[in-house]
Parts: C-alpha cells; sequence; structure tokens
C-alpha cells in the first residue's frame, strides 16, 4: 500500500553554477533519448568502456566469467579491470531466478557499434536466446555497453551510451562504482557515487563464487582451519605429518564448522629454512587428495598456503580450489598468471622479504598502516592487470610478518583504514582518494581496497604471547589470547574471515560475535 521508502533529488542547470546556458562544458539535466546523435567520431585507436554483466540461469557465475574471458580473448578488446559480483533480485520481470551481476572495463579499438556487435556474438556463443523469451527475461549471460570513453550515442533501440537506465539499476551502477566512483556521468553531470543512493537496493549482496556455492559477504564470519604438514611450523609442527592424524584433525574441523582447510607445506615463519619444491609438494598432496576423498571432508573448500605457483598448480588440480600466496603474488612470477587463468579465490597477503629477512624490514616510514595499505594496494594492482579477478580477491595484512609487536596492535586497531572504512559486506559507496581525473576512463585498475573481504590471521603468534607475559610458552597455549584479538577485530565489520588452529573455540567466539554485531 505505501512505498518502501522515498527520496527527492535535487538536479540544477549550469546558471545555478554560474556557468551561461549555452556552455558545451555544461550537460543537460535529464537523459536526452529521443535526439538522433552523430555516430561517435574517435581519433584515438584506444578507447576506454565500461560494459554490465548479468546471468540468471545455469552456471551464472561460470557463465560471467566465460563472458569476461571471450572479450579478453577478442583481439581487438583487453579487460583491465572487473568490479566485485552481486545477488540481485530480478527487476522489472520479477517472475524469474536470482541474477549474479557485475562489470568490466576494457581497451578496446572497437567503434562502439563494433563492439556492440562483438558482446551480442559472445551472449549467442554462450547460448543466450531471446527467441520466446519476455523482455528483461531470463538469459544465460547479458553483456551491456554502459560507458565509452566520454562519449553519447543515441541509435534508437540498438544502442544508447551511457546506458539509458544506468541511473536507475543498482545492479548496475553499484559494479560500475567498484571500479570508478568518482567518473562523472556523461549526461548528468553527477558522480558515481553521487548517484547510488538514489538506487539501493535491500535485497542485493556482494558475493564470491566458492566451489559450487555462493559465498555472501556480511552476513557471517567465516572460519578457516590451519593444518600444516609441515616438522617445523611455530605452533603445530609435526603434528599432521601423519596422514591419518591430519585426516582425523580436518574431521573435527569440519564437524566444528569450518568453512575452509588450509593446508600448508612449508613454514614461513621467521627463521625457518625454505624446502624444495618437490618436498613441499610431498607434504600437501596426499593430505588434499585424502581430504577430497573423505566422505566427511569432501564438500569443505580447501585453500593452499604457498607463494610457488608450481605447488598452487599441482594443488589445484588435487581439488584445492582457493590459492592463500604469503607473498600476494610477488615472489613466483607465475602465480597470477596461474590464478588467473583458474579463476580462483585467491588471498592477497602483506610481507617483506622472506622467512630468513623478515625480521629485519620492519621500518614503516609513512607509519605502519599507511604503508601496509599502499603495499597491498600495489599486490591488488598487479594481481588484477594479470587478469585477478576483482570478485576473487581476498586481503590478509599479514599479522607478524615483518611487523614487531607495536606494529601488529596499530594495524589491528585500525584495521577498517585498510579496506576505506567499506567492509564488504557494505553497499554504501566510499570514494577513493586516489582518484583524481572524474571525467576520463582510465585505462588501468582502480587501486581501492574498498569492500574486498579480509581475512585476518593472528592465530598464536609470538606477540600474543608478550601480551598474556608468557613469550617463551608453548603457542597452543595462546588460544584464548588469539580469540580475544580475533573478537576484537571483528567488532568492526570489516573481518570477513579468521585463520585459526583451534576451530573449535573459534566458531563459539565467531558465533556470539555475529549475533552481537552481524544480526
Amino acid at each position: 500500500m505505501f512505498a518502501e521508502s522515498s527520496s527527492v533529488e535535487i538536479i540544477r542547470d549550469s546558471s545555478s553554477f554560474g556557468l551561461p546556458l549555452g556552455d558545451p562544458a555544461a550537460s543537460q539535466p535529464h537523459l536526452d533519448l529521443g535526439r538522433k546523435q552523430t555516430p561517435v567520431q574517435t581519433p584515438q585507436s584506444h578507447h576506454t568502456a565500461v560494459l554490465a554483466l548479468g546471468a540468471n540461469l545455469g552456471d551464472r557465475a561460470r557463465y560471467i566469467e566465460a563472458a569476461v574471458s571471450s572479450l579478453d580473448a577478442h583481439p581487438s578488446i583487453r579487460v583491465v579491470d572487473t568490479s566485485f559480483l552481486y545477488e540481485t533480485a530480478p527487476m522489472y520481470y520479477i517472475d524469474q531466478p536470482r541474477f549474479l551481476n557485475g562489470a568490466c572495463k576494457i581497451s578496446t579499438s572497437l567503434s562502439p557499434h563494433a563492439l556492440l556487435d562483438v558482446c551480442q556474438q559472445i551472449e549467442r556463443d554462450l547460448g543466450r536466446t531471446k527467441e520466446h523469451v519476455p523482455r528483461n527475461g531470463p538469459r544465460v549471460v547479458d553483456i551491456d555497453i554502459v560507458l565509452y570513453d566520454h562519449e553519447q550515442v543515441t541509435d534508437g533501440e540498438r544502442l544508447i551510451i551511457p546506458h539509458a537506465r544506468l541511473h536507475e539499476r543498482a545492479f548496475v551502477l553499484r559494479p560500475v562504482c567498484d571500479m570508478m566512483p568518482t567518473y562523472v556521468h556523461p549526461v548528468l553531470q553527477r558522480t558515481m557515487a553521487s548517484l547510488l543512493p538514489l538506487t539501493m537496493d535491500g535485497s542485493m549482496t556482494r558475493v564470491m563464487p566458492v566451489k559450487d556455492r555462493m559465498w555472501h559477504w556480511g552476513q557471517q564470519t567465516r572460519v578457516m582451519g590451519i593444518l600444516n604438514a609441515t616438522p617445523d611450523s611455530f605452533s603445530d609442527g609435526g603434528q599432521h605429518l601423519d596422514l591419518e592424524r591430519a585426516l582425523d584433525t580436518a574431521r573435527d574441523m569440519v564437524r566444528a564448522g569450518v568453512a575452509i582447510l588450509d593446508v600448508g607445506g612449508q613454514s614461513t615463519a621467521p627463521g625457518r629454512v625454505e624446502v624444495s619444491v618437490e618436498e613441499e609438494k610431498a607434504r600437501i598432496l596426499p593430505l588434499i587428495k585424502a581430504i577430497r576423498e573423505d566422505p566427511i571432508t569432501q564438500e569443505t573448500p580447501i585453500s593452499i598456503d604457498t607463494y610457488r605457483a608450481d605447488v598452487a598448480k599441482c594443488a589445484l588440480d588435487a581439488g584445492a580450489m582457493i590459492v592463500n600466496d604469503v607473498s600476494g603474488g610477488s615472489r613466483d612470477p607465475q602465480m597470477l598468471v596461474l590464478v588467473a587463468q583458474r579463476h580462483c579465490p585467491f588471498i592477497v597477503m602483506h610481507m617483506r622479504g622472506d622467512a630468513s629477512t623478515m625480521t629485519r624490514l620492519t621500518h614503516y616510514e609513512g607509519g605502519i598502516v599507511n604503508d601496509v595499505r599502499m603495499e597491498l594496494q600495489t599486490l591488488v594492482r598487479n594481481a588484477l592487470a594479470h587478469g585477478v579477478r576483482r570478485w576473487n580477491l581476498i586481503l590478509d595484512p599479514g599479522i607478524g610478518f615483518a611487523k614487531n609487536k607495536q606494529d601488529n596492535l596499530l594495524l589491528l586497531r585500525r584495521l577498517p583504514e585498510l579496506v576505506d572504512h567499506c567492509a564488504a559486506g557494505m553497499l554504501r559507496e566510499c570514494a577513493s582518494p586516489e582518484v583524481h581525473d572524474t571525467t576520463q576512463l582510465h585505462e588501468g585498475p582502480c587501486m581501492s581496497l574498498a569492500h574486498i573481504p579480509v581475512l585476518l590471521g593472528v592465530s598464536r603468534k609470538r606477540f600474543l604471547g608478550d601480551l598474556v607475559h608468557a613469550p617463551s610458552s608453548d603457542p597452543a597455549l595462546r588460544m584464548q589470547a588469539s580469540i580475544a584479538a580475533c573478537v576484537a577485530t571483528m567488532a568492526t565489520g570489516c573481518v570477513d574471515l579468521i585463520r585459526v588452529h583451534d576451530v573449535a573455540q573459534a566458531m563459539d567466539a565467531v558465533r556470539t560475535s555475529d549475533a552481537i554485531w552481524r544480526n
């Protein structure tokens, strides 16, 4: 009977800002869709365009990934950035399944109409048909041109740029904001971020495809259980060298409610000696295969804790589906190539140096929070530039890696600053301070860390032993301190996963904390 919400939008013409009405810099306040415009004449060889992506039939994530990969494979197109993925309720024609939506930014030498032809051909190649399908009805994939440079194109119903309904569709505008929140709409003369509040959809959630399920960020904190198949890990070294014993631990973790089993074959603790690639694979592959074959653990996602691409490749082939790289893809040049090819979730951790040098690299000239943020931005930019999708990224601030006790505490205290106070489950916009030019579609990826899910790994770390006045005690006795650190940061709302040894105790803490803060 009554509307769910109301809004007021005030749009002024150029005279309100001291500009003459005829000034060419001032665009009309409303979209003029009835006026035929001259086709775009663009002298430069490359143009930047933004494409909206959607699917609501079959394996939605696979179809969207296939569409982006097909675009990138075209000789005249290069994908330079991607948004997060969102699950949304259908709009206009509501009697159909929920949609998965996203967007990508491309560099292309194609004209707008030639680009449209390519997009429609990719849709057909992936199985989309419009025959006997109602307008705005279900589809395996949809690729729409949203923006093209700073141009305007009106060609009847065939092509309208900017997209005619960009400003009213949260499922299009929200992904665009992930890549370019301060870009100014060529017609409405408002930033993408300023348009977003008028379109907010309460049923919209940011998601990550993991195995055959969707993880909805912001609804719960997930627990990652540590399974180190090593003799020298700082806390549980030697406990899981025996395959059956390691499998028993994995079963206990799954029964307790763990979301991910993190398998590692090499200790990265300070001072540890690196093992060979073959030794690392010999430690982790039997365990991964056993987890995959066991009826209790086989459905639980496995992450491989390694910075070596060859180890990660073999682990993914054996059944792992997430790569957890302590170097964030910086130590092995083939790691980002592999992750991009496999389209798998990728955990980008911050560290400096390696196990033998990290303790000497703890000086942060710009301050721990600022420098870690900047260095993570560089890692994220490199990942995106190699074709890793933004929707597959997870951040880890690297607590205990190249950081002293005070640095660790300050980083934990100010954790929301790493993601611009914009948690993965938050849908309000946070404009990136790095973006200054608001009238051009830049070719490079957006470096903002806003809304990227955060993994926190503080379990049994040495600085916790210092805090509880037991620095030389058994690391396993630091469980309570570990849980306290996790709960303190979960209250900020920006921690989406915690990596722990003590899964059962962590699950109790997570359920309680989520009931207070998330629900």
